[in-house]
């Protein structure tokens, strides 16, 4: 039986928006197949076993997910993700014909946690679980360029995003990671 739980608020103090979501996945049974785990909460490419050094590519980057952790990373049967977000009213505003200039500045704190029961029974995978908790802290600039086209927009902005804690890399530079980001509406 599994068992998912996602929630989220977003609030207004003055100019500034805060958000949290937290998200619970949960699968109990004697015999769990590999596919019904949770593999984390990451969305970077799987770490290849021949050189464990992550890439270095840059992203993009998707709200309720850990930008640094790599899909597959991780394996679960109980897991949680908090996040944590603080954006600004725009920074300055200039309006150049279609496109304005109006960045944000937001600030992200996410944290990850898990366990897995029989972990012997999975060993054929290469994985680790997440009980010493896994951190990421991020700033982005979203909506750096808003760019109107008829009735729809597209804001375009950057960020970078790092891990540390128990699972960060042994070197830095491993560690981050840029990403874009992109909201449109039609």
């Amino acid at each position: 039986m599994a068992r998912r739980l996602r929630v989220q608020q977003q609030w207004r103090t003055g100019l500034a928006t805060h958000q949290v979501q937290l998200a619970g996945y949960g699968v109990w049974g004697e015999q769990v197949p590999l596919s019904f785990l949770q593999t984390g909460f990451g969305i970077r490419g799987e770490l290849d076993p021949e050189d464990p050094r992550p890439s270095s590519e840059a992203g993009l980057s998707l709200p309720g997910y850990l930008q640094t952790m790599h899909v597959y990373e991780f394996l679960t049967d109980r897991s949680l993700h908090l996040s944590y977000a603080f954006q600004t009213a725009p920074l300055i505003e200039r309006q150049l014909g279609d496109v304005l200039i109006g960045p944000r500045l937001k600030l992200h704190q996410q944290y990850a946690v898990g366990t897995l029961e029989n972990v012997e029974r999975y060993q054929f995978f290469d994985f680790q679980t997440m009980e010493k908790g896994f951190w990421e802290s991020g700033v982005e600039l979203p909506q750096l360029v808003r760019i109107k086209n008829g009735s729809s927009f597209y804001n375009i902005g950057f960020g970078y995003f790092h891990r540390w804690g128990a699972y960060a890399f042994p070197r830095a530079a491993d560690n981050g990671v840029w990403v874009m980001n992109l909201i449109t509406s039609f």
